[in-house]
């Protein structure tokens, strides 16, 4: 069994696309990219950021994936709708 993977990320929506943004992060769930074990999704208090967490089985899968022109295309309608880049923070698991 491989060592479970995960990552954090904080994104920060512009104003007013808050639902679009619920919706991305919704769709990628849905979409149960390979090697994907959990996802979620966190609203922390008022500041108006959100917080997505993903847990995968298989970080070298993960990276391979990250060319993938329907992730790319994905990503690119994430982007758009938030202020700035997303900040990613990986490790392992129960570390």
């Amino acid at each position: 069994m491989s060592e479970l993977t995960g990552g954090i990320v904080r994104l920060r929506p512009k104003p007013g696309r808050e639902r679009e943004l619920i919706a991305l992060i919704d769709e990628w769930r849905r979409e149960r990219v390979p090697g994907a074990r959990a996802s979620y999704a966190l609203t922390p208090g008022r500041c108006g950021d959100r917080l997505s967490v993903a847990v995968s089985g298989d970080r070298a899968r993960d990276l391979a994936g990250a060319g993938d022109p329907t992730r790319d295309h994905w990503y690119g309608r994430l982007r758009e709708a938030l202020e700035a880049e997303p900040e990613w923070a990986d490790g392992a698991v129960g570390a």
